[in-house]
Formats: C-alpha cells, sequence, structure tokens
C-alpha cells in the first residue's frame, strides 16, 4: 500500500470502474488494487460529488520567513567580510530583522 503521495490518475480511474462494474465490495476492490478501503471509499465520494476521481491540489505548505525583500540583508552582512561563517551571518540578521531563522534558511537566502 502506497504512503505519502498521490496516487496515479489512471489507477484512480481503474479502481472507479472495477467498483462501478458492481457485484463487487470496497474491501475486494481495495484488495485488487492493493489500496485500503478507506481510500476507495473517498474515491467513490470524490467522484459522486464531484465527478472527478483526480487528485486535490496541493495544499500549499508553510509561508518562507526570509522572502526576497530580506535578500540583501544577508549579501549585506557577507560584502566586506566574506570569511564570516553562517552562524554569525544568522545573528546579524537576526538583530537586523527580528527573524531569527535557521542556518538553512539563511543559507537558502544567500
Amino acid at each position: 500500500m502506497q504512503t505519502g503521495k498521490a496516487y496515479s490518475q489512471d489507477l484512480r480511474e481503474r479502481v472507479i470502474a472495477g467498483y462501478q462494474k458492481g457485484k463487487t465490495t470496497m474491501k475486494e476492490v481495495a484488495d485488487r488494487f492493493a489500496v485500503s478501503r478507506n481510500w476507495v471509499n473517498n474515491l467513490v465520494q470524490r467522484q459522486k460529488q464531484t465527478g472527478s476521481v483526480s487528485a486535490k491540489p496541493h495544499g500549499g505548505g508553510a509561508v518562507a520567513k526570509v522572502n526576497a525583500t530580506h535578500y540583501p540583508i544577508p549579501e549585506a552582512i557577507i560584502d566586506g567580510q566574506n570569511d564570516i561563517i553562517l552562524l554569525e551571518i544568522r545573528q546579524r540578521f537576526a538583530e537586523k530583522t527580528e527573524i531569527l531563522g535557521s542556518q538553512s534558511t539563511i543559507c537558502r537566502a544567500l
């Protein structure tokens, strides 16, 4: 059974087709396609409600603490002191912006 990512459109269509043929339960369809019974149920419900079995769009993620408006700040911190370490850049960035990002966040901003 797959976890953590969306099932393919092809699988979704085959599962719905298998269930709609009738004379079978959601559990049997789930076993046949190696998916959970709950997923089959959700897929059937989505098809009834929306007429589609396509995956829902990605819901997004966390909003970045450091965005393009902040990019000049770490560059200015580094300018003239090219031997500065990332931890120091992070600390000075926090002093200037009141954003205490992780070292990874600062590194991505660079």
